[in-house]
């Protein structure tokens, strides 16, 4: 989130599940930081290449966050 680290870049695939419909997969490029004590408490973060393809919408009083997702690059269905 800020400063300067040691970190490199593999290919990954990122999978979510919709429960009743699919898995979503989609091919990401991961970068990996040298770890380091004061980064334990730095939240993971999911990239606009991923949320781009998702609907969201957050409603504050019941604290929910829905996502829908619009696109991904593979679908694998649940049976």
């Amino acid at each position: 989130a800020g400063g300067a680290s040691i970190d490199f870049v593999v290919p990954a695939i990122l999978l979510l599940s919709d429960p009743t419909v699919c898995v979503h997969g989609f091919g990401i490029e991961l970068r990996i930081t040298q770890p380091k004590p004061e980064m334990d408490t730095i939240p993971s973060l999911l990239g606009r290449d991923v949320l781009n393809r998702c609907r969201i919408d957050y409603h504050p009083q019941s604290g929910v966050l829905d996502i829908d997702i619009v696109s991904s690059d593979s679908q694998f269905p649940i049976q």
